[in-house]
């Protein structure tokens, strides 16, 4: 319960999955959305 609280807490503040990661497990992230907005798929 408590994670799904936290869950939705995170859409009402604009957070994002990817915010909460650090490091290279996110820029990797990162840098496959940037990828798929530029072509137009995000």
């Amino acid at each position: 319960m408590a994670r799904a609280m936290s869950h939705e807490i995170d859409h009402l503040e604009g957070k994002l999955f990817v915010d909460r990661l650090r490091g290279f497990k996110r820029d990797r992230i990162i840098k496959k959305i940037q990828k798929l907005a530029k072509a137009g798929m995000w």
